[in-house]
């Protein structure tokens, strides 16, 4: 039964309501790795991949602050409070979100460091030669404090309808979270003009942002290489044409993106 969230709100019981950042992803490739690959083999990496989540080294998120005075010491008051985050994959969907709710005048603050922790997560999945395609949004959601947790909201509909659209492997920021840092972050973010399944998605999508170039994340900026082999190798393992070809195409557009951006990096270098 979906509850009211004003409800919610008030009663203040069995639950934490929640209002701030949230990722949600798909796991591209997925499907056929579970098929071909013993389940014990998949629950160890799926464990792994959450664990590395739970536990981001923040020794190297601050590091990335170190030039930056102006944000630095409120990076590091954030984390120092045992700031982590929380990741939960079922199926082929990976929902990503704070352990805990930060004040809404530092929500820039908050969106900038998980920014960096996704570049992060984003290379983990690589290295296990799988792509993540997903969307950084913020607003309301709902979490059961019960152990079976139970999340929706808005925020979750919201980063679901946006990532469904992409047809790449990477990560894009919706209006909301963009709003909010596009004037202040350079760092791990960049606009780019995204690879959309459908060009009426890709028409209404830039009539939100109210540019032709979303921002998305930089995730180039700490992966320095990546097997784009063995990322063909498995999509041509795909039976199923139609899959195979897609799955072919969003490869295709990853690593247009990743030299897209090296280059860009060398002409503002330069």
């Amino acid at each position: 039964m979906i509850q009211d969230i004003t409800k919610l709100k008030n009663e203040g019981k069995g639950y934490k309501f929640r209002n701030g950042p949230l990722f949600m992803g798909d796991i591209l490739g997925f499907s056929n790795y579970v098929k071909t690959t013993p389940l014990g083999v998949v629950k160890q990496k799926m464990d792994n991949i959450i664990y590395k989540i739970e536990n981001i080294n923040f020794i190297d998120i601050i590091e990335e602050f170190k030039d930056r005075p102006e944000i630095k010491d409120k990076v590091i008051n954030i984390l120092s409070k045992e700031y982590r985050l929380n990741g939960h994959i079922i199926s082929d969907t990976i929902l990503i979100y704070p352990n805990k709710e930060i004040k809404e005048e530092n929500s820039y603050l908050e969106l900038i460091i998980i920014s960096s922790m996704l570049r992060v997560i984003f290379e983990f999945f690589l290295k296990e030669n799988l792509l993540l395609r997903g969307t950084l949004n913020y607003g309301e959601y709902y979490i059961s404090s019960s152990k079976s947790k139970s999340l929706y909201g808005k925020n979750m509909i919201e980063a679901h309808e946006y990532e469904q659209i992409q047809d790449w492997g990477g990560i894009l920021l919706s209006p909301k979270v963009v709003k909010k840092i596009y004037l202040i972050e350079r760092e791990s973010i960049v606009q780019y003009d995204v690879s959309f399944i459908k060009k009426e998605d890709r028409d209404e999508f830039v009539r939100q942002y109210k540019s032709n170039e979303p921002y998305v994340l930089a995730w180039p900026s700490i992966v320095k290489e990546f097997n784009w082999i063995s990322l063909y190798y498995d999509a041509l393992k795909i039976e199923k044409e139609k899959i195979r070809e897609s799955a072919i195409r969003k490869i295709n557009n990853t690593i247009r993106f990743y030299q897209w951006y090296n280059e860009y990096q060398k002409k503002i270098k330069s």
